[in-house]
């Protein structure tokens, strides 16, 4: 047997990793909620919210043979450093937490953040690529098929692209109208790539992760909505870091919807 062979010939993502991810979701939910319901700015939320996508990218990790056979080497690290860049964003906030609303330090954030959607943007179009090169030419060598369609992984690539050039110029535009429009757009974009993408997601986690899937989706991009209206609206931006918290509170209910569906599920040999 081939070394590709080897590496393709994997184990389904085991329930284990995904309660670990699960757990990842719910401290940057909890960590986000604190943020926004107490005007107290401490180190825990901070550390949650520094932790959790740590415990996401462990679990993106432990299921690394599954995940390169899937999408390839390139693209499976450039989600890995996504993942973490969003944890990375909290640490300088953890160790001190009175630097928050210190200038540089948001650009820092912003900056961190609008790496971590680009690197992840850039892995959706080399998996893309992947995906065109199964189509052209098809293999029965067992390799991993890529369920997604060519649009929906454009839409969801551009979409995460748009967020991420957002974040790299954020609070350069005097409105914030002209601040949010792009990541408006783009998780709009992603919205329609994973509702159109809702059978072939409802497969591999089950119908009600994907429904948990899409409303998190759903509440993510509503979050971009509000912060786009004048900040009168919500000047201490609370109700946007809730609707942020919702959304991470679903992504930890998918993954442990997930969890369980890959639990019932017969392992395959």
């Amino acid at each position: 047997m081939s070394q590709h062979a080897q590496l393709t010939e994997v184990a389904p993502v085991r329930a284990l990793s995904l309660w670990l991810a699960a757990i990842g979701f719910f401290m940057l939910a909890i960590g986000e909620l604190l943020f926004s319901w107490f005007p107290e700015v401490g180190r825990l939320e901070f550390t949650l919210q520094a932790a959790g996508p740590v415990l996401v990218a462990v679990a993106f990790l432990s299921e690394w043979r599954t995940n390169v056979a899937r999408w390839g080497w390139g693209a499976f690290i450039l989600f890995f450093i996504a993942i973490l860049s969003y944890g990375v964003l909290w640490i300088p906030y953890m160790i001190n937490p009175e630097s928050l609303g210190n200038d540089s330090a948001t650009q820092r954030g912003f900056f961190t953040v609008g790496i971590g959607f680009i690197c992840a943007a850039i892995g959706i179009f080399l998996v893309m690529r992947r995906k065109e090169t199964q189509l052209e030419h098809p293999t029965h060598s067992g390799e991993p098929q890529i369920k997604a369609s060519v649009t929906q992984l454009v839409l969801l690539g551009v979409g995460i692209l748009l967020n991420g050039v957002n974040w790299i110029w954020v609070g350069q535009e005097e409105s914030h109208f002209a601040e949010f429009s792009l990541p408006i757009i783009g998780c709009l974009l992603i919205l329609i790539a994973v509702i159109s993408a809702r059978d072939g997601v409802a497969a591999q986690v089950g119908l009600p992760a994907a429904i948990a899937i899409i409303v998190a989706v759903l509440f993510y991009t509503l979050h971009f909505f509000i912060d786009a209206l004048p900040a009168v609206m919500d000047p201490d931006w609370r109700l946007t870091m809730r609707l942020t918290g919702i959304a991470f509170a679903l992504g930890g209910v998918a993954c442990a919807l997930s969890a369980m569906h890959h639990q019932k599920a017969p392992t395959s040999r």
